[in-house]
């Protein structure tokens, strides 16, 4: 029963992806905005969309992209398109992702 319990409760962090132009400054700023507003979310890299399109096998792992331009992923990874500022609309927006993931 204790273990179903911590099952039940102990939900498995979501990776996700944050994209950029350059993948340098604009996305460290998305990057510190998205930890402080979603603390549970685990930020697997930063990158630029040239080295996504470069490398994208190499993070099929993941479960949400947050960007700021464009970006057709290789697989059915979801993508959320904020702004480079990360407002609160952008935050809605990823708060409404989590909440579809979670139901």
């Amino acid at each position: 029963m204790y273990f179903a319990k911590y099952l039940e409760q102990a939900k498995p962090a979501k990776r996700i992806l944050i994209m950029c132009a350059s993948g340098v400054g604009t996305s460290q700023l998305i990057r510190v905005k998205v930890q402080k507003a979603f603390p549970d979310l685990d930020v697997v890299a930063v990158v630029s969309k040239d080295g996504y399109l470069k490398h994208a096998a190499d993070y099929g792992h993941v479960d949400l992209i947050i960007t700021t331009v464009n970006v057709t992923p290789a697989d059915n990874t979801s993508v959320v398109m904020v702004s480079a500022m990360f407002t609160k609309a952008d935050r809605d927006q990823v708060a409404n992702w989590i909440e579809r993931r979670d139901s």
